[in-house]
């Protein structure tokens, strides 16, 4: 029993430490691009240094909530497994203070690297793929099936616990050292791979933003419909106008930027609905509802074209593919335990 107890035993994951790691070269890039690309940046650093500030001290509250649930979950396995879970979650904690005025800056720096230039294009493959209609029009024709203005307010919290939370949950409740390493690598993808690498392939503001940057009328119908519904006046309305007010000012602030292709968002859940499947496949329906729900309200709101949306999903999907294929292989080549 002994033997078998240190066979299956998590001995730690040395991935989120990696996380933490990875975070801050993360940061010390993201602040070096901005440097190079960007005017007036000691007065920028110090608006996300004080927005980091702020979420370490929520992160920190977060921590209490952790640390009673592992007290309560983990004594069944001994204080030793107590104490690395403790260990973990705080190398989880610091990678996400850390990663996410990385994010935000690198993404804010983004329209000083490469122009916006991108929209007209996803807007007309949008509306080819989707038989000469763009796909906001059926996103808006689910408002008979179901409430989205509920639906909406999940987009914005409903998303961001798992969006942010996902290491510390692994890190606090999962075992399975493969899985976190293979999860924890989505989701550095998800952010930073997608979110700023690939955006600068297609770097685009999405429907909601495409006639103010280029002046143009493509959208009204759109616009007129979600002024209709009350979404300008919701708290995604009021998101939406802020993101803009910070891109059109030069500002700075946690969770600022605007970048449309490929979908952070819908990168994000797809990463959270795939772990959640390995988790457990009943899991897989919550989380599939999760992802189709982010999917959905992407283009309801204007944020993304669909495309975007697609694009995301298949990458994450092939990457975590490929991740599971691999670390099935190795687990085939290692010698059967006696």
């Amino acid at each position: 029993m002994h033997v078998l107890r240190q066979e299956v035993a998590f001995e730690g994951s040395g991935a989120v430490k990696r996380l933490a790691i990875f975070s801050g070269i993360y940061l010390v890039i993201s602040v070096a691009i901005a440097f190079v690309f960007r005017d007036d940046m000691w007065l920028k650093l110090q608006s996300v240094a004080y927005k980091s500030r702020n979420f370490a001290e929520a992160m920190v509250e977060v921590g209490y909530l952790f640390a009673a649930a592992l007290f309560l979950i983990f004594a069944l396995y001994g204080m030793a497994e107590l104490k690395r879970r403790a260990v973990d979650i705080g190398w989880a904690m610091l990678a996400l203070v850390l990663f996410q005025p990385a994010f935000t800056l690198f993404k804010t720096t983004l329209p000083a690297i490469v122009p916006f230039f991108a929209d007209p294009f996803f807007a007309e493959l949008d509306k080819a793929l989707h038989f000469g209609t763009d796909p906001w029009v059926f996103a808006h024709a689910l408002d008979d099936y179901f409430n989205v203005q509920i639906l909406m307010e999940f987009y914005l919290t409903g998303w961001a616990i798992p969006a942010f939370f996902l290491p510390i949950v692994m890190a606090a409740t999962d075992r399975d050292t493969a899985r976190v390493n293979r999860t924890l690598i989505v989701f550095m993808f998800a952010w930073a791979g997608i979110g700023n690498v690939l955006a600068l392939a297609g770097l685009s503001v999405g429907p909601v933003y495409y006639d103010r940057l280029l002046g143009t009328d493509r959208y009204p119908e759109m616009m007129a419909m979600l002024e209709a519904k009350g979404i300008f006046a919701s708290s995604i309305g009021e998101t939406q106008e802020l993101l803009w007010q910070f891109y059109s000012d030069g500002a700075q602030a946690l969770g600022s930027g605007i970048s449309a292709f490929p979908s952070v968002h819908v990168a994000v859940a797809t990463a959270v609905a795939l772990y959640m499947y390995e988790r457990h496949p009943l899991l897989a329906i919550p989380g599939g509802l999760f992802w189709l729900a982010v999917m959905i309200l992407s283009v309801y709101t204007g944020y993304h074209y669909a495309i975007d949306s697609y694009a995301s999903t298949i990458l994450v999907a092939l990457l975590w593919w490929g991740l599971a294929r691999k670390s099935n292989r190795q687990t085939a080549l290692q010698p059967a335990t006696v």
